[in-house]
């Protein structure tokens, strides 16, 4: 019994099409975050979401005329981020903390996680540099 050519090209673009697809999902730290726009925050933690492959938290910084600003921070891998030291017991709603990291090319309240500190622990380095 021949197979149909159709039916093999199918097939093809079917793959492609999921390759591509996870290809993108897991992007280069330097498309969305911008190496020359370094800030440090300081807030309380006030969500934390594990997604794969990568964790991501809100932190809540005072503004400086009051009020306060949300800010979406994302972490390295979580198994890269639970080996550099930062375990899912330490990244709770409610601590406090301070960190670094790389603003978001689009100009969001978005950082990309370079380094952590919990008031009672020294700094964690998630990442030295975007790539």
């Amino acid at each position: 019994m021949s197979k149909s050519p159709t039916r093999f090209l199918t097939l093809a673009i079917g793959i492609l099409v999921a390759f591509g697809i996870a290809a993108q999902a897991h992007h280069s730290y330097v498309t969305k975050y911008d190496p020359e726009k370094k800030i440090r925050l300081r807030g309380t933690i006030t969500s934390v979401s594990y997604f794969n492959p990568h964790i991501f938290f809100n932190v809540s910084v005072p503004n400086r005329g009051g009020g306060e600003s949300e800010w979406r921070i994302e972490t390295e891998s979580i198994q890269m981020t639970r080996a550099r030291g930062l375990s899912q017991a330490k990244l709770k709603v409610g601590r406090k903390v301070m960190l670094t990291g790389w603003r978001a090319r689009s100009g969001g309240a978005e950082v990309g996680l370079s380094t952590i500190k919990f008031a009672s622990s020294g700094w964690i380095n998630i990442r030295s540099r975007p790539r």
